[in-house]
């Protein structure tokens, strides 16, 4: 799973600070429509992802992405139940 978020938003924080509990979760960085992959790397922010935060979970076009504090909340949730 990959979260994407921006620094500056409130709704990003509050996100990273729920999936904390998910070391599988990989975080990147949104800025300015570019996301940051390492140090002085950028790819374009695909123009499918209509909202950030995003959780993309899956790989190509089996992905599903879940925009939204409270989708993002809602799925996580939902996971930590499936998986007890």
């Amino acid at each position: 799973m990959t979260l994407l978020i921006d620094k500056t938003c409130s709704h990003c924080r509050n996100v990273e600070e729920i999936v904390g509990n998910y070391p599988d979760i990989v975080k990147l960085y949104v800025s300015n429509d570019m996301v940051q992959l390492d140090e002085g790397v950028q790819i374009p922010l695909d123009e499918k992802i209509p909202a950030l935060p995003a959780l993309i979970v899956g790989k190509n076009e089996d992905c599903v992405v879940y925009c939204g504090e409270q989708y993002i909340a809602d799925f996580l949730n939902k996971l930590s139940q499936e998986n007890k």
